[in-house]
């Protein structure tokens, strides 16, 4: 792949994004480096170092300074707070919910507890970002991991496969009464006088389990893309548009379209390495839908089972 341009998009934004989400980026610094096609570790370092004396923080252009003496060394620039590289970084990101600084951790409605026993592992379902009930969109497919009563008075079962239709919330924040239609069942839950809180949190996905089947992800991934669209459009509509909000929705822009691409593949390609979900974080907001959707899809798309490839008539 050619590293070189998002390389130069990415420099951009490094001299003046929040700190939060500098360590991230330096992380897909490295990645870009480490999948060109061409060799570009010079240029890489040349670009970072070049970006450090445009920066005004001494302590953010100390910290490209660094990284950009790590690429010429051959040596990672950036770790997660575990140790680990973005290849590694990767790799717990398959395998257990994201841990990098804190894009996805949207505290909208508060904590409780749930009385109820233990929400049930099923079998290979792989742990992705926490999705509240307030995130949830037509097509997600869930798994319940608790027994839950709809809106008939039914008990839905542990393990039972749920795709939605339609989501209504009513009320203001916090005490909002939540109608989720699936093709299955229907559930109405509220948190006063009825403490269904807990579900509407939906701590650790307790409740409602994400599935990163193919359409799920592709109604989400058209979601973002009409959102997207939008943003970019608002930006260039500007006046005086602001160069790091286009770098930024450049950057996110060319993940989506990796990620859209790769949906659409037969089976056979390996999926795409997706790591600027923190950009949507910094453009949007860390509490944004958008920063939710963009982190579960990215979350998401290592777990999604490849189509079957389309078989000629006679072969």
């Amino acid at each position: 792949m050619d590293s070189l341009a998002p390389l130069r998009t990415i420099a951009d934004m490094l001299v003046s994004l929040a700190d939060e989400a500098v360590e991230a980026l330096l992380l897909t610094v490295d990645a870009l480096v480490d999948a060109a096609d061409s060799p570009c570790r010079a240029e890489a370092a040349a670009l970072l170092a070049q970006k450090a004396a445009d920066c005004v923080s001494p302590g953010r252009a100390t910290r490209l300074r660094d990284a950009a003496a790590a690429i010429a060394a051959g040596v990672p620039c950036a770790l997660t707070a575990t140790g680990a590289d973005w290849r590694g970084a990767v790799a717990e990101a398959a395998a257990a919910p994201l841990t990098w600084p804190v894009w996805h951790d949207h505290e909208i409605l508060p904590e409780i507890e749930s009385d109820s026993e233990e929400p049930v592992i099923l079998g290979d379902q792989p742990r992705l970002p926490r999705l509240k009930l307030r995130y949830f969109y037509p097509g997600l497919v869930v798994r319940l991991r608790r027994p839950l009563l709809d809106i008939d008075g039914v008990e839905a079962p542990i393990g039972q496969r749920l795709r939605l239709v339609k989501l209504a919330i009513q009320g203001r924040e916090g005490k909002a009464i939540y109608r989720l239609d699936f093709e299955e069942c229907r559930f109405r839950l509220e948190p006063v006088p009825q403490d269904d809180k807990s579900v509407i949190g939906n701590g650790g996905n307790g409740w409602f389990q994400p599935v990163p089947e193919r359409d799920a992800l592709e109604a989400l991934w058209e979601m973002l893309d009409t959102r997207l669209f939008e943003a970019e459009r608002a930006v260039e509509e500007q006046d005086d548009p602001d160069q790091i909000d286009g770098d930024m929705l450049l950057t996110l822009r060319t993940d989506l379209d990796e990620a859209g691409d790769w949906l659409q593949e037969p089976a056979g390609r390996a999926p795409p390495r997706l790591l600027c979900a923190p950009v949507a974080a910094e453009f949007f907001g860390k509490g944004s839908d958008m920063a939710v959707w963009f982190d579960l899809l990215f979350a998401a798309i290592p777990h999604c089972i490849p189509p079957e490839p389309v078989r000629e008539a006679g072969s």
